[in-house]
Protein backbone atom coordinates (compact mmCIF):
# COMPACT_ATOMS: atom_id res chain seq x y z
CA UNK A 1 0.00 0.00 0.00
CA UNK A 2 0.88 3.54 -0.99
CA UNK A 3 1.31 5.78 1.98
CA UNK A 4 -0.16 9.72 1.22
CA UNK A 5 1.97 12.47 2.76
CA UNK A 6 0.82 16.63 1.99
CA UNK A 7 3.65 18.95 4.31
CA UNK A 8 1.41 22.35 4.73
CA UNK A 9 2.40 25.62 6.20
CA UNK A 10 0.68 25.27 9.62
CA UNK A 11 -2.35 27.61 10.28
CA UNK A 12 -2.14 28.42 6.16
CA UNK A 13 -5.13 28.33 3.69
CA UNK A 14 -3.95 24.98 2.44
CA UNK A 15 -3.73 23.66 5.74
CA UNK A 16 -7.24 25.07 6.67
CA UNK A 17 -8.57 23.45 3.45
CA UNK A 18 -7.00 20.37 4.25
CA UNK A 19 -7.94 20.14 8.00
CA UNK A 20 -11.99 20.91 7.00
CA UNK A 21 -11.87 18.36 4.65
CA UNK A 22 -10.68 15.20 7.22
CA UNK A 23 -11.71 16.77 10.64
CA UNK A 24 -14.92 18.96 10.42
CA UNK A 25 -17.60 17.33 8.28
CA UNK A 26 -19.74 16.17 11.22
CA UNK A 27 -22.10 17.47 14.16
CA UNK A 28 -19.63 16.37 17.23
CA UNK A 29 -17.84 18.68 20.10
CA UNK A 30 -15.57 20.95 17.80
CA UNK A 31 -13.78 22.23 20.97
CA UNK A 32 -11.06 19.43 21.26
CA UNK A 33 -9.70 20.50 17.90
CA UNK A 34 -10.22 24.45 18.54
CA UNK A 35 -8.01 23.94 21.92
CA UNK A 36 -5.11 22.00 20.39
CA UNK A 37 -4.81 24.42 17.08
CA UNK A 38 -4.85 27.60 19.81
CA UNK A 39 -1.65 24.72 21.82
CA UNK A 40 0.40 24.64 18.35
CA UNK A 41 0.44 28.19 17.22
CA UNK A 42 0.97 30.18 20.31
CA UNK A 43 4.24 29.90 22.29
CA UNK A 44 6.49 27.90 24.01
CA UNK A 45 5.13 25.48 21.06
CA UNK A 46 4.88 27.76 18.02
CA UNK A 47 4.57 25.15 15.26
CA UNK A 48 5.17 25.99 11.85
CA UNK A 49 4.71 22.82 9.38
CA UNK A 50 1.99 20.01 9.64
CA UNK A 51 2.17 16.75 7.95
CA UNK A 52 -1.39 14.79 6.66
CA UNK A 53 -0.61 11.37 6.83
CA UNK A 54 -3.00 9.37 4.88
CA UNK A 55 -4.59 6.04 5.10
CA UNK A 56 -3.40 5.64 8.75
CA UNK A 57 -3.58 2.55 10.38
CA UNK A 58 -4.43 3.32 14.09
CA UNK A 59 -4.47 0.94 16.91
CA UNK A 60 -7.37 2.22 19.08
CA UNK A 61 -9.52 3.10 15.90
CA UNK A 62 -9.39 -0.47 14.57
CA UNK A 63 -10.30 -1.55 18.18
CA UNK A 64 -13.58 0.50 18.01
CA UNK A 65 -13.80 -0.41 14.69
CA UNK A 66 -14.07 -4.34 15.37
CA UNK A 67 -15.89 -4.13 18.07
CA UNK A 68 -18.79 -1.43 16.90
CA UNK A 69 -18.10 0.56 13.50
CA UNK A 70 -17.89 -2.76 10.94
CA UNK A 71 -20.87 -4.02 12.37
CA UNK A 72 -23.02 -0.82 11.86
CA UNK A 73 -25.48 -0.55 8.52
CA UNK A 74 -23.42 2.61 7.70
CA UNK A 75 -20.28 1.78 6.36
CA UNK A 76 -17.02 3.40 7.87
CA UNK A 77 -13.56 3.78 6.56
CA UNK A 78 -11.24 1.29 8.45
CA UNK A 79 -8.46 4.19 8.24
CA UNK A 80 -7.54 7.45 9.95
CA UNK A 81 -5.58 10.34 8.98
CA UNK A 82 -2.72 11.63 11.35
CA UNK A 83 -1.41 14.72 11.38
CA UNK A 84 2.40 15.61 12.63
CA UNK A 85 3.24 18.86 13.99
CA UNK A 86 6.88 20.32 13.92
CA UNK A 87 8.36 24.08 15.10
CA UNK A 88 10.16 23.82 11.77
CA UNK A 89 9.41 25.01 8.69
CA UNK A 90 9.38 21.66 6.38
CA UNK A 91 7.60 23.03 3.29
CA UNK A 92 9.75 21.66 0.25
CA UNK A 93 11.12 19.00 1.93
CA UNK A 94 10.14 15.13 0.68
CA UNK A 95 8.45 12.92 3.38
CA UNK A 96 11.19 10.71 3.57
CA UNK A 97 14.00 13.82 4.55
CA UNK A 98 11.78 14.06 7.93
CA UNK A 99 13.55 11.93 9.94
CA UNK A 100 16.01 14.62 10.18
CA UNK A 101 13.71 16.41 12.38
CA UNK A 102 13.32 14.99 15.20
CA UNK A 103 14.40 17.43 17.42
CA UNK A 104 11.45 19.54 16.24
CA UNK A 105 8.79 17.20 16.39
CA UNK A 106 5.85 18.48 18.46
CA UNK A 107 3.70 15.44 18.38
CA UNK A 108 0.63 14.02 16.04
CA UNK A 109 -3.23 13.51 16.44
CA UNK A 110 -5.35 11.08 14.90
CA UNK A 111 -8.19 12.24 13.52
CA UNK A 112 -11.21 9.02 12.96
CA UNK A 113 -13.85 8.55 10.08
CA UNK A 114 -16.10 8.96 12.18
CA UNK A 115 -19.29 11.07 12.38
CA UNK A 116 -19.19 12.34 16.10
CA UNK A 117 -16.39 13.25 17.98
CA UNK A 118 -13.16 12.62 15.61
CA UNK A 119 -9.86 13.24 17.62
CA UNK A 120 -8.62 9.77 18.32
CA UNK A 121 -5.14 9.21 20.04
CA UNK A 122 -3.31 12.24 20.62
CA UNK A 123 0.20 13.08 21.98
CA UNK A 124 1.42 16.11 22.01
CA UNK A 125 4.77 17.96 23.75
CA UNK A 126 3.33 20.01 26.77
CA UNK A 127 3.29 23.74 26.28
CA UNK A 128 5.44 24.83 29.43
CA UNK A 129 6.60 28.42 29.71
CA UNK A 130 8.80 28.29 32.19
CA UNK A 131 10.49 25.06 33.42
CA UNK A 132 11.28 26.65 37.01
CA UNK A 133 8.16 27.36 37.81
CA UNK A 134 5.45 24.84 35.51
CA UNK A 135 5.83 20.97 36.24
CA UNK A 136 3.91 18.31 34.20
CA UNK A 137 4.13 14.75 36.42
CA UNK A 138 1.97 12.58 34.08
CA UNK A 139 4.17 12.63 31.38
CA UNK A 140 6.35 9.87 29.62
CA UNK A 141 7.98 8.92 26.48
CA UNK A 142 6.05 7.68 23.29
CA UNK A 143 7.20 6.33 20.44
CA UNK A 144 6.25 6.20 16.64
CA UNK A 145 7.14 5.80 13.29
CA UNK A 146 7.25 8.04 10.72
CA UNK A 147 8.27 6.38 7.04
CA UNK A 148 9.87 3.50 9.09
CA UNK A 149 12.16 6.23 11.09
CA UNK A 150 11.52 6.12 14.90
CA UNK A 151 10.33 9.80 16.49
CA UNK A 152 9.90 10.13 20.64
CA UNK A 153 7.40 12.71 22.24
CA UNK A 154 7.50 12.87 25.80
CA UNK A 155 3.19 13.55 26.38
CA UNK A 156 0.22 12.95 27.98
CA UNK A 157 -1.90 11.07 25.80
CA UNK A 158 -5.68 12.40 25.05
CA UNK A 159 -8.72 11.08 22.76
CA UNK A 160 -12.20 12.25 22.55
CA UNK A 161 -15.00 10.43 23.63
CA UNK A 162 -17.00 9.47 20.73
CA UNK A 163 -20.33 8.57 22.20
CA UNK A 164 -21.11 5.80 20.24
CA UNK A 165 -18.19 3.08 21.64
CA UNK A 166 -17.40 4.56 24.92
CA UNK A 167 -18.19 7.69 26.69
CA UNK A 168 -16.12 9.89 28.86
CA UNK A 169 -15.42 7.30 31.16
CA UNK A 170 -14.12 4.84 28.75
CA UNK A 171 -12.09 7.89 27.23
CA UNK A 172 -10.56 8.87 31.27
CA UNK A 173 -9.45 5.27 31.38
CA UNK A 174 -8.25 5.05 28.13
CA UNK A 175 -5.80 7.92 28.88
CA UNK A 176 -4.68 6.70 31.97
CA UNK A 177 -3.80 3.20 30.43
CA UNK A 178 -1.69 4.46 27.87
CA UNK A 179 -0.04 6.53 29.91
CA UNK A 180 0.79 3.83 32.76
CA UNK A 181 1.38 1.43 30.15
CA UNK A 182 4.64 3.45 29.62
CA UNK A 183 5.74 2.44 33.26
CA UNK A 184 6.67 -0.65 34.15
CA UNK A 185 5.87 -3.99 34.43
CA UNK A 186 2.14 -2.86 33.38
CA UNK A 187 -0.05 -3.63 30.27
CA UNK A 188 -1.46 -1.50 27.27
CA UNK A 189 -4.86 -2.59 27.06
CA UNK A 190 -7.95 -1.38 25.14
CA UNK A 191 -11.15 0.30 26.33
CA UNK A 192 -13.38 -2.62 24.86
CA UNK A 193 -10.55 -5.24 26.39
CA UNK A 194 -11.33 -3.99 29.48
CA UNK A 195 -15.19 -3.92 29.18
CA UNK A 196 -14.26 -7.61 28.56
CA UNK A 197 -12.52 -8.47 31.55
CA UNK A 198 -14.64 -6.64 33.42
CA UNK A 199 -17.63 -8.35 32.53
CA UNK A 200 -15.76 -11.67 32.62
CA UNK A 201 -14.88 -10.81 36.07
CA UNK A 202 -19.15 -10.28 36.90
CA UNK A 203 -19.96 -13.37 35.09
CA UNK A 204 -17.61 -15.75 37.58
CA UNK A 205 -18.52 -14.05 40.41
CA UNK A 206 -22.54 -14.18 39.26
CA UNK A 207 -23.16 -10.06 39.11
CA UNK A 208 -24.85 -8.26 36.30
CA UNK A 209 -22.30 -6.22 34.30
CA UNK A 210 -24.73 -3.38 33.70
CA UNK A 211 -25.53 -3.16 37.24
CA UNK A 212 -21.84 -2.62 37.95
CA UNK A 213 -19.17 0.38 38.24
CA UNK A 214 -16.26 0.16 35.79
CA UNK A 215 -13.75 1.54 37.88
CA UNK A 216 -14.53 -1.36 40.43
CA UNK A 217 -12.28 -3.38 38.33
CA UNK A 218 -9.79 -0.85 37.77
CA UNK A 219 -6.44 -3.25 38.94
CA UNK A 220 -6.41 -6.72 37.63
CA UNK A 221 -3.05 -9.05 38.42
CA UNK A 222 -2.43 -11.18 35.86
CA UNK A 223 1.21 -13.12 35.15
CA UNK A 224 2.71 -12.85 31.61
CA UNK A 225 4.21 -16.18 30.12
CA UNK A 226 7.58 -15.96 31.76
CA UNK A 227 5.34 -16.05 35.29
CA UNK A 228 5.83 -12.27 35.77
CA UNK A 229 3.18 -10.81 37.91
CA UNK A 230 1.61 -7.62 35.62
CA UNK A 231 -0.90 -5.16 36.29
CA UNK A 232 -3.47 -4.18 34.03
CA UNK A 233 -4.95 -0.68 34.34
Amino acid sequence: MEKTFIITTFQSHEFHQKFEEVAKPYNGNPKPLDNILDMLKGPPLSCKTAVFEYDYVDQDYLDEFSAFYSKSFKSYPSRCVRILFFDKDLTGREPLEIHAERDSFLGYMVLRPTDLQRVGRTLLRPPIQDGNSEFIHCVAPFRTHICGDCFVVSAMPFIQQDTQVGACAQASLWMLARYMSRLPRTLQTSCTLRIEIRESLLRKYSRNPHHFSIFSCKHIHTSDPNGTNLRVI
